[in-house]
């Protein structure tokens, strides 16, 4: 329990702040977070979360679906598939539309709004700050950028990128790819047919994913996240400021970043992304997934089919697990760290801003952080992990688990599966226990 938190799980359940959390299997809350679900749910800020498959709820957002649906900020989110509403958004799709900031996005099958942008496409357009996005196949416009192409050309801030495939500098960036990569402000879209990131944007997709301003849709279905929201999909995984996505053979060097991988990882101003499939790090972000997983500003979403997350809100599914600010969310398989989470993955390795990863299988360093493991460990920020599977350390966290275990800002977590420490925090558990600001559990 963690001020006034109350914690009661089967198998693992986390609470912080008020929060409360009663699960069959997985179930986080925070800051008077109440998460309720048959398989897992999360909620955060006061978020009431409730599915038969996957819902998240964050300020009084209230989702409600058949198969997947997110409100947020009074959203109101109704969909036959997905369709997700975000302040005072309204989306209507047949398949996938996604609305943020009076946003208003109509499509066949997917388009994405924010910020007074309208987007209108035949299959993929994405619009940002005021940017106009036309595009028979992918286009991305950013603060007056203007992106045409056959393909994949992005343009940002006197950023031209022009490519056979897919290749975009900027600020002095440098993308060459095999197949597609794009880089911009932070910013790297990779997809395996069309992917783009717009200032923090990313939008991936193996049919149509957009991502903006913190904002990330991905879907094999299609889930989407706007403002801190993330969206992944089977495939596609996507990083939004200081994101880094990396493909199958592609390696991105940006600012000083130099991103090497077997199959894919990606470095971004302490950006990291690795994958089996496809991991994405953002701001000292990490995301790991046997299948997908994506985390954005304390925003992480994942999902054996769609889940969608929102500012603090985490959600996850049959395997997945995500922490989100002084939140950890850990399950049997994954686990995800945000504000300088790390992910690592069975492959990868990542290094950033003197980062230095070496693992037997994949470790990521971040800021000075600095990882060891025999399988995956991650550090950010003057963080060091050291763990059997999966350690992560924060900001001098520190974190020792037999599975799974994860530090957050002086917060110090043991567990003989999963616990997690925040804020000074120190939970110890056989299962599952989080801690949040001083808090011991």
């Amino acid at each position: 329990m963690m001020f006034g938190l109350t914690t009661e799980t089967t198998n693992q359940t986390a609470m912080m702040f008020g929060l409360t959390t009663e699960t069959t299997n997985q179930t986080t809350m925070m800051l008077g977070l109440t998460t309720e679900t048959t398989n897992q749910t999360t909620m955060i800020f006061s978020l009431t979360t409730e599915t038969t498959n996957q819902i998240i709820m964050m300020f009084g957002l209230t989702t409600e679906t058949t198969n997947q649906t997110t409100r947020m900020f009074g959203l109101a989110t109704e969909t036959a598939n997905h369709t997700t509403r975000m302040f005072g958004l309204a989306t209507e799709t047949t398949n996938q539309i996604t609305m943020i900031f009076g946003l208003t996005t109509e499509t066949t099958n997917q388009i994405t709004m924010m910020f007074g942008l309208t987007t209108e496409t035949t299959n993929q357009i994405t619009m940002v700050f005021g940017l106009t996005t036309e595009t028979t196949n992918q286009t991305a416009m950013l603060f007056g950028l203007t992106t045409g192409t056959t393909n994949q050309t992005t343009r940002m801030f006197g950023l031209t990128t022009e490519i056979t495939n897919q290749t975009t500098t900027m600020f002095g960036l440098t993308t060459d790819i095999t197949n597609q990569t794009t880089m911009m402000f932070f910013l790297t879209t990779l997809i395996t047919n069309q992917s783009t990131k717009m200032f923090g944007l990313t939008t991936d997709i193996t049919n149509q994913t957009t991502m903006m301003f913190g904002l990330t849709t991905e879907t094999t279905k299609q889930p989407t996240m706007m403002v801190g929201l993330t969206t992944e999909t089977t495939n596609q995984t996507t990083m939004i400021f200081s994101l880094t996505t990396e493909t199958t053979n592609q390696k991105i060097k940006m600012f000083g970043l130099t991103t090497e991988t077997t199959n894919l990882t990606t470095m971004m101003f302490g950006l990291a992304t690795e994958t089996t499939n496809q991991i994405t790090m953002m701001f000292g972000l990490t995301i790991e997934t046997t299948n997908q997983i994506i985390m954005m500003f304390g925003l992480t979403t994942e999902t054996t089919n769609q889940t969608a997350m929102m500012f603090g809100l985490t959600t996850e599914t049959t395997n997945q697990t995500t922490m989100m600010l002084g939140l950890t969310t850990e399950t049997t398989n994954q686990i995800i760290m945000m504000f300088s989470l790390t992910t690592e993955t069975t492959n990868q390795t990542t290094t950033m801003f003197g980062v230095t990863i070496d693992i037997t299988n994949q470790t990521t360093r971040m800021f000075g952080l600095t990882t060891d493991i025999t399988n995956q460990t991650t550090m950010m920020f003057g963080i060091k992990t050291e763990s059997t599977n999966q350690k992560i350390r924060m900001i001098g966290l520190t974190t020792e688990i037999t599975n799974q275990t994860t530090t957050m800002f002086g917060v110090t977590i043991d567990i003989a599966n999963q616990t997690t420490r925040m804020f000074g925090l120190t939970t110890d558990i056989t299962d599952q226990t989080a801690m949040m600001f001083f808090l011991t559990t």
